[in-house]
């Protein structure tokens, strides 16, 4: 419970609340030169139940915070029931969390999350992780100085150690590696790249528009579903969610960046890369009228370094080298269009067989994020 009369927790009761509370970090960040805000307009869609689907499995609550009359933090708590019954956990999360430097506000805000999380039987909580396991996963812990890549968090240094003050510990690291791709790539990946390439049941699928995209984009999903269901904090995503999340994704997807390989006529793998456009959010404000869609727009043509989004392999196909296929295509494809390097986006510390691929591309680890645990 908190006692200091000079802060005051707010649950988000209605629209009022709701926008202060999507408009809040833009005044937190304000002298914050990596911070690039959300789009609006998409924020408006995830915090409405009738827009977003994980609402049907998730209960979730919203709470900002003031700290002498001053906007000064907010938090989501988040409980997942799908994956709780999947995996027979009683756990809660907590995400969108902003604070200022004032461990008496940061602390306020978590405890609102935790004592609404014992009240509905939880006995953890981990975070910041959201509804869905596509959304941002674990706070940035190293790697200030490098520009924030799509879907991940962009935080204040001083934030993981606000969460450590309130009885917060490290659950996982989550790694992110920097891929030079101005050199050529080793000339033993060229070697298993060609040995693949002759096998006559292996077909690498590309496209040239993302019409021809469109057609593949649920077989794609499905994949995705098959492949990360194992994962830690992921819950399946059904049909209707699949197509929302189609639906939000493709107008920004590049067909130049994304590969499929089938294996005997079987979906065995896919590989997506995406320009890194988060100068031109930053420059938009997080608004696309009427001017940031062109800044967006621009953002694409000028990028210099590649995301790497998503990847997914069939168990039965893993280490057959289809991965290595996908991904010596892609680079040659970003190398040809004037980028200069990948980022491999977020793998868990302990996949060391991801880690090893990277580490086999030059690839070095510039930013790490962690996900932090609360017995509640």
């Amino acid at each position: 419970m908190n006692t200091n009369q000079d802060i005051q927790i707010i649950p988000v009761t209605n629209r009022r609340l709701l926008r202060n509370f999507i408009y809040l970090p833009r005044i937190l960040h304000l002298n914050h030169p990596k911070w690039v805000p959300s789009l609006y307009s998409e924020e408006w869609k995830y915090f409405n139940p009738r827009k977003n689907p994980a609402y049907g499995y998730c209960d979730v609550e919203l709470a900002i915070c003031l700290y002498k009359n001053k906007p000064a933090g907010r938090i989501m708590g988040v409980i997942n029931h799908r994956y709780n019954s999947i995996k027979a956990e009683s756990t809660a999360r907590f995400s969108n969390f902003e604070s200022i430097d004032n461990p008496a506000v940061s602390a306020a805000l978590l405890n609102h999350i935790e004592q609404w999380g014992r009240e509905k039987g939880m006995n953890s909580v981990i975070g910041p992780f959201g509804m869905c396991y596509h959304e941002p996963i674990g706070f940035l812990i190293e790697g200030f100085e490098h520009e924030p890549s799509i879907s991940t968090y962009c935080n204040f240094g001083y934030l993981p150690g606000l969460l450590e003050m309130a009885g917060y510990r490290k659950k996982y690291d989550l790694v992110a590696y920097k891929i030079d791709i101005e050199d050529d790539v080793p000339e033993f990946y060229n070697r298993i790249r060609d040995r693949v390439m002759k096998k006559s049941n292996i077909r690498m699928v590309k496209f040239s528009s993302k019409k021809e995209m469109q057609k593949m984009v649920m077989p794609l999903l499905a994949l995705f579903n098959e492949c990360y269901r194992e994962i830690d904090g992921y819950s399946p995503l059904d049909e209707h969610e699949m197509r929302i999340l189609a639906k939000q994704y493709l107008p920004v997807l590049d067909p130049e960046y994304v590969r499929m390989v089938y294996v005997n006529d079987e979906l065995a793998a896919f590989m997506i890369g995406m320009p890194n456009i988060s100068h031109g959010i930053r420059a938009s404000g997080g608004k696309l009228f009427p001017f940031g869609f062109y800044k967006i727009l621009k953002a694409f043509k000028t990028a210099t370094q590649l995301d790497f989004l998503l990847a997914g392999i069939k168990k039965k196909f893993q280490g057959i080298g289809v991965e290595v296929l996908m991904g010596y295509d892609i680079i040659y494809t970003a190398k040809r269009n004037n980028f200069k390097f990948i980022d491999s986006h977020l793998e868990m510390e302990s996949n060391y067989k991801v880690r090893a691929e990277m580490e086999k591309l030059r690839g070095r680890v510039y930013k790490k994020y962690r996900l932090f645990q609360k017995e509640i």
